[in-house]
């Protein structure tokens, strides 16, 4: 019996989700104080017909910070048993949450609450979606976090917890990163096409400095590797530009 309660043990720690730099794991249902330092969580189910974030809840409890996204029935108005699908990925280079969720019709009708007195969150900005009826934003983080994402149901609920991570800004390296001018968010769709066709990597939309945003194409560990990427793109006609960057570092904005 206790070789059995041995090998239980340790099936169940084996079995403990953990997320690596660019892994997707699946949130669980209930919170289970299981927090990650990276990569990608996915969860809900998407309904034909849309869904609507209701509202949105802010609150702070001790060790870490909470946002709640409550999801109604776009049609009836009426809570969901279930979120919608959903995806929310840690980023560096500028720290930041990406959210994307599914089947809101490209808005809805919760506003974002005020973040003035978070330690972890500094601001929210939206986002080009890729696919109609997303709807896509960005947390931007003051430091490195460490983070939970579940959901709860009847009624549907999506839950971010934030807590502060284990290491520093400083402790993440300088990159170079391979980036695009400023544009205006609705001026950037034709550019960003054209980069995506000839991209190796995950093309992102980021905001600068001076409140328009930009594609980059990727961050490179040396200036080297960088300066090779932006030769091709300047033999394939498209100018991109060079930008060292710190982890926590809002990029400049760049203008021809």
């Amino acid at each position: 019996m206790k070789t059995i309660g041995v090998l239980s043990a340790l099936l169940a720690f084996i079995m403990v989700p953990t997320a690596s730099k660019g892994q997707t794991i699946k949130a669980n249902v209930g919170k289970k104080n299981i927090y990650l330092d990276s990569g990608k969580v996915q969860g809900g189910l998407s309904k034909p017909g849309g869904m609507d974030v209701y509202d949105i809840r802010f609150s702070k409890h001790g060790t870490f910070e909470r946002l709640v996204f409550e999801i109604h029935e776009r049609l009836s108005n009426k809570p969901y048993d279930t979120p919608c699908f959903y995806e929310v990925t840690y980023e560096q280079y500028p720290l930041r949450l990406v959210v994307d969720l599914d089947s809101t019709r490209s808005e809805f009708s919760a506003d974002f609450p005020n973040f003035s007195n978070s330690d972890y969150i500094s601001g929210v900005y939206r986002l080009l979606s890729y696919d109609w009826g997303n709807y896509n934003f960005a947390l931007t983080l003051k430091k490195p976090i460490k983070y939970e994402v579940f959901e709860l149901h009847n009624p549907g609920r999506i839950v971010i917890d934030l807590k502060g991570g284990d290491k520093s800004g400083k402790d993440y390296p300088p990159v170079y990163s391979l980036r695009s001018q400023s544009y205006y968010l609705s001026d950037i769709r034709d550019e960003e096409d054209k980069i995506r066709e000839l991209a190796e990597k995950n093309v992102r939309i980021i905001k600068s400095q001076d409140k328009k945003f930009f594609m980059e194409e990727g961050y490179y560990k040396t200036e080297k590797e960088a300066l090779e990427r932006k030769k091709f793109f300047e033999s394939n006609g498209i100018v991109l530009f060079i930008e060292p960057r710190k982890a926590n570092e809002i990029p400049k904005g760049i203008h021809k």
